[in-house]
């Protein structure tokens, strides 16, 4: 994660355990990290994973949220893209945080508290970097990034459903009262993310780890994710650019001779 994806168990015995609830923007990479030491597994980070694990898997998120109104499809759906993961943080996955505890009843929530207003200008910063006019169309032909315009539409009426618009810096707040209402008290555990390894660690009844919390950088992240994306949509259209021009030019030749 954060630019290198998790690869989902084969084991049948690899179950989701914990269910990162807390929102994109409240150090999801660094709990994601935490969450694959603690349990000893592959832990789905979501924004890591919809640009990096292939094409295939960005589909079936979207398959995920296609078919959000029919319970048992969705139910079969979440199954698919969580099978192989002993945990999962960010989104899609905040999404379905009732549904994913309906699939995993044995499993943990964890929600993220954070200063509304901090939350917020590192949230839109992002997404004013992620969804410029051009985007869509920029990372049309590059295969995994091509679903993001569909994802993002989707996520808008996900997100509108679920009554948690509008966004803003009230946002955070809303969306974890949310949390609050479909998953029972005692399944949650609260934290911030300066509280380290404590909470988790009472959480999972696992000792605490002999090394530092991790701390990585959610922006560096996904703006490196965005970087890489970009420099790989530029050299695709580059050639498909080149390959309309070439055929341009012996059509035009052809067209002279005859």
């Amino acid at each position: 994660m954060g630019g290198v994806a998790s690869i989902p168990s084969t084991d049948p015995s690899c179950t989701l355990q914990v269910i990162g609830a807390g929102f994109s923007r409240t150090g999801t990479v660094s709990m994601a990290l935490a969450l694959e030491k603690l349990l000893g597994g592959p832990v789905c980070h979501g924004g890591t994973q919809m640009h990096m694990l292939g094409d295939e898997y960005a589909r079936r998120w979207v398959e995920v949220y296609e078919a959000r109104h029919d319970r048992p499809e969705l139910l079969r759906r979440l199954r698919e893209v969580t099978r192989g993961f002993v945990g999962i943080t960010d989104m899609p996955g905040v999404h379905f945080v009732e549904e994913l505890l309906e699939l995993y009843p044995e499993a943990r929530v964890v929600g993220v508290r954070r200063d509304a207003d901090r939350w917020w200008k590192s949230a839109n910063e992002m997404h004013d970097k992620m969804t410029p006019w051009y985007m869509d169309v920029l990372l049309w032909p590059v295969p995994t990034s091509r679903w993001f315009a569909r994802w993002h539409e989707l996520a808008m009426e996900r997100t509108k459903e679920l009554g948690l618009l509008p966004f803003g810096p009230e946002y955070l707040d809303r969306y974890n009262d949310w949390v609050s209402r479909v998953v029972p008290e005692e399944k949650i555990v609260w934290m911030e993310m300066k509280d380290e390894w404590g909470p988790l660690c009472k959480m999972l009844d696992k000792p605490k780890p002999d090394l530092p919390f991790p701390r990585a950088n959610d922006a560096e992240a996904a703006e490196g994710l965005i970087r890489e994306k970009v420099k790989k949509a530029t050299f695709i259209w580059s050639g498909i650019i080149g390959a309309v021009a070439i055929s341009a030019a012996v059509a035009h030749r052809i067209y002279r001779r005859t």
